[in-house]
């Protein structure tokens, strides 16, 4: 889905440690800010197999560890 808007360069899916299942979140990078920008535009609140989806920018916090990744929610 995001490859429609860009080139996707990584895709990181979040698992739960204990039973290794996605936790239903994952962080997508895109080769350029405005591609990036153009997928969130056009996927925020998109239905994918009757869930909707929530699609936003992570910025990062240098005062967390190089594994944080902190987000507007």
């Amino acid at each position: 889905m995001f490859s429609s808007y860009g080139e996707v360069t990584s895709i990181e899916v979040i698992k739960d440690k204990l039973t290794n299942r996605s936790r239903g979140r994952a962080f997508i990078q895109m080769a350029s800010d405005a591609e990036g920008k153009k997928a969130i535009l056009n996927l925020e609140g998109t239905d994918i197999m009757g869930k909707i989806i929530r699609v936003s920018e992570v910025r990062y916090d240098p005062s967390h560890s190089t594994h944080s990744f902190s987000s507007k929610e």
